[in-house]
């Protein structure tokens, strides 16, 4: 039978790690370029495979192989396999091509007997303690103190070149002389194929680098070039050439600037602002704008945005009135003006309501009120005395507008309280909700009579009203409702 291996491996599984690691050095070692394999050497637990003849196998491998190395330790003595494949092999071959490996244990040979002396060796199978069985002392590799049998350690592999070297057929100092040679020319196609990966690897970078750049300069060119069409289609508008609003024209122009501030908007934003139905432009410097109140008084104008900033402006001048306040940890939802313009309260999604000079733009230290919740909407009372509050948990709560403290707090019954509003003679508050129904309470927090038990609705909306008011006598008469709360609507660019 032609040789399919140059080794067989038989070792107890007691002794799988040791197994495996001399595997992986005899494949390692004198390994040309190009080959898999320095040798072939056959391990059960990579080459065997199912069969219903496990013994007939294990023949027919050992029958192709042209030496045994086997692994000797106290573990290997009680295996039975590893008996019987030595027994097998040394009945059909003999000890001429057996390579003894110690894996574990003590071996001893007596010369007077030709055998290890089973006294003083524990890891000797009982035919190798049997007189004449090898006839000689056999060659054998001490390997017990190499675990974990790492082929890449110096010291195992030095030892496993003594007993590769006569399954290659040569001597020990020609076999290390050509795996050294072998292992620099490894690193050196190592080196290169690194080198020509880094060159691919930065190549590439400069290419996507180079992909990204023209991708970001055809977003900026078609950015410039739709605020430019916003612009000359916002003049067109102004002019009476093309159809649209001032109120059309106004937003293109602030959607032109926010793609382009390069962008020349400054000629048309004049032109609108000295249209006859245009009172007075207010530009704000600031993010999303998400809540407007207008002073009793006509003369301020409070804005609210998503920054938590609060900024007041003189309605006369435009100008204003002092510098913005950062009064909010998260977004104001909501501002209002006291009865006698002198105060504004915000609410803002970080639990808190503060109040605010109008004139000054003063800020209390703390926070007048603090909730466990987003604060959504807030709103004075008309004497000025009391604050309401509808918050994210659907809490509607009256608060001491002077102390900052909560009075009363009832549960409405919808998720989030949108709006909140007192009517004219402070004896009714209405709140809205975001399940579309308004709900009317008395000053105290006590749902009214007439609206059944525990805060009743009174009316609703299939949709959720975002803004309710009063008029005279105190009956709810108008919302504003969306299909969903509404997006920030922006002023700013």
């Amino acid at each position: 039978m032609a040789d399919a291996y140059d080794a067989f491996l038989s070792y107890s599984h007691a002794d799988a790690a040791a197994a495996a690691g001399i595997q992986r050095g005899l494949h390692r070692i004198g390994r040309r370029a190009g080959r898999l394999h320095a040798l072939r050497v056959f391990r059960d637990a990579t080459d065997l495979s199912a069969n219903p003849d496990l013994w007939g196998r294990v023949r027919e491998a050992m029958d192709s192989a042209r030496y045994l190395v086997v692994l000797l330790s106290p573990r290997a003595v009680t295996s039975h396999w590893v008996s019987r494949e030595v027994e097998y092999w040394l009945d059909r071959r003999g000890p001429a091509q057996i390579i003894f490996a110690l894996v574990g244990g003590t071996l001893v040979w007596d010369e007077s007997t030709g055998r290890f002396d089973p006294e003083a060796s524990d890891a000797a199978l009982p035919i190798l303690t049997r007189a004449a069985t090898l006839g000689a002392e056999p060659l054998f590799v001490d390997l017990s103190g190499d675990a974990p049998w790492d082929p890449a350690e110096a010291g195992f592999r030095d030892r496993l070149t003594d007993l590769a070297a006569p399954i290659h057929g040569r001597s020990k100092y020609e076999l290390a002389g050509e795996d050294l040679r072998e292992q620099r020319r490894f690193r050196r196609l190592r080196r290169a194929a690194v080198a020509g990966l880094a060159m691919l690897t930065v190549a590439a970078t400069v290419a996507a680098g180079i992909a990204a750049l023209a991708q970001r300069q055809a977003e900026h060119n078609m950015r410039v070039a739709v605020a430019r069409k916003l612009t000359a289609e916002a003049q067109g508008m102004l002019a009476g050439t093309l159809p649209g609003s001032d109120f059309r024209a106004f937003q293109q122009i602030l959607a032109a600037e926010n793609l382009d501030p390069q962008t020349s908007t400054g000629p048309t934003r004049n032109a609108l602002a000295r249209r006859a139905d245009t009172e007075k432009l207010i530009f704000c410097e600031c993010p999303a704008v998400n809540a407007v109140a207008v002073s009793p008084d006509g003369r301020r104008l409070a804005v609210g945005d998503s920054a938590g900033q609060l900024r007041v402006w003189d309605t006369a001048t435009g100008d204003p009135v002092a510098p913005p306040v950062a009064e909010h940890a998260k977004a104001i939802g909501s501002v209002a003006f006291g009865p006698d313009g002198r105060r504004i309260a915000s609410s803002g999604a970080d639990g808190t309501v503060r109040i605010v000079d109008a004139d000054s733009g003063e800020l209390p230290a703390d926070p007048l009120l603090a909730v466990n919740a987003q604060v959504i909407s807030v709103t004075y009372s008309p004497d000025g005395r009391r604050l309401a509050t509808g918050d994210s948990d659907g809490e509607l709560r009256l608060w001491d507008a002077e102390t900052g403290r909560q009075l009363r707090a009832a549960r409405t019954g919808a998720p989030v309280v949108r709006a909140v509003v007192f009517s004219p003679d402070r004896r009714r508050l209405a709140a809205a909700g975001t399940d579309g129904v308004i709900r009317i309470w008395d000053r105290d927090l006590n749902p009214l009579a007439d609206t059944g038990n525990g805060g009743e609705p009174v009316m609703g909306w299939r949709s959720a009203p975002t803004a309710i008011g009063w008029r005279a006598p105190a009956v709810p008469a108008r919302s504003g409702c969306g299909t969903a709360p509404p997006e920030p609507r922006s002023v700013s660019r």
